[in-house]
């Protein structure tokens, strides 16, 4: 399966993006969480055109390096999903998520994000 970007939506109804690889793995998430699906895509248009006008630039992080590539027109941009134990692992995340951020399509179902108190053996 081709990379793609998936849509979550937590509790409160507020969605957010991630972008997937072909095997799952998760090469970036948006920073912001938006009102409804409309904004989100709104979104992800800013992101596509920052992926091939602007370099994200890489950051060192307590336990880290992540990346980060601000959005156009005001857009929130994206960020890595995790930190990095080296410098060049972060530059290579990036430059994956911007390659595929330019062609994956948008995954039509919403997933929901697992609720902080759905975790096995506690109850709400």
């Amino acid at each position: 399966m081709p990379s793609r970007f998936q849509m979550l939506q937590r509790g409160d109804g507020q969605l957010r993006w991630r972008l997937l690889s072909g095997n799952y793995k998760v090469l970036g998430v948006g920073p912001h969480w938006y009102g409804n699906f409309e904004a989100v895509i709104v979104e992800l248009a800013r992101v596509r055109s920052a992926a091939v006008r602007r370099t994200p630039a890489v950051h060192r992080l307590s336990g880290g390096w992540k990346w980060t590539l601000d959005g156009d027109e005001g857009g929130g941009g994206a960020t890595s999903s995790r930190s990095f134990a080296r410098r060049v692992e972060a530059e290579l995340s990036a430059a994956r998520f911007c390659a595929q951020a330019t062609i994956a399509p948008v995954h039509p179902v919403v997933a929901t994000y697992p609720s902080p108190h759905a975790h096995r053996g506690l109850r709400s």
